[in-house]
């Protein structure tokens, strides 16, 4: 994911950010280049707590561009809904977890492709900045107690024949919202 386009780095604030990345997960997202990898190619998978139920939509991405500097162009990107795919792989929960892996669905990785666009038209200009993948869990349902945390932790797969390389370790999801988005968010859990 570090390609000369992005000099300044690319943050990996995968769900929990980078106080808990695992650095083979760095180095495997390191090797992914964002703007020319398909979204097809790509599955970001999200361990949860076994109470938690995920469908289409209770996951998004986003991805994004903020150029250096106060006099360039504007910050370009998308947040896109992820879409439950099929399949883990190699990835086996730990107690008490269970493991969603994502895709995008047509419109989304059409707007990822678009971003991508937007970016490589900026780098074309030599337009330095900063690039970010992030994941976050936005709904679901609850089959238990939550418990005031959210243990969350994430993979990603940049090819659709390469193994899931872990992102983050098991943090508390919740704790990384401002405290109104971490209210909206415990609202929505609803019993299942």
């Amino acid at each position: 994911m570090l390609k000369p386009i992005f000099l300044t780095g690319l943050a990996f604030l995968l769900v929990t950010g980078c106080s808990s990345a695992f650095p083979s997960g760095l180095i495997a997202a390191a090797r992914l280049d964002p703007l020319e990898t398909a979204a097809s190619d790509i599955a970001i998978a999200i361990g949860v707590p076994e109470i938690l139920r995920l469908a289409d939509g209770d996951a998004q991405l986003f991805f994004g561009f903020t150029p250096n500097g106060t006099n360039t162009a504007p910050p370009v990107g998308t947040t896109v809904p992820l879409t439950i795919s099929t399949g883990t792989g190699s990835l086996v929960p730990a107690a008490d977890q269970v493991i969603y892996v994502f895709g995008f669905d047509p419109a989304s990785a059409a707007q990822l492709s678009a971003v991508q666009d937007q970016i490589k038209a900026l780098q074309e200009q030599s337009v330095m900045g900063t690039g970010t993948l992030s994941a976050g869990i936005t709904g679901g349902c609850l089959t238990g107690p939550l418990n005031d945390s959210l243990p969350v932790a994430t993979w990603i797969q940049t090819s659709s024949d390469g193994a899931f390389v872990p992102l983050t370790r098991p943090a508390d999801f919740l704790e990384t919202l401002p405290h109104q988005e971490r209210l909206e968010l415990i609202e929505k859990l609803k019993p299942c």
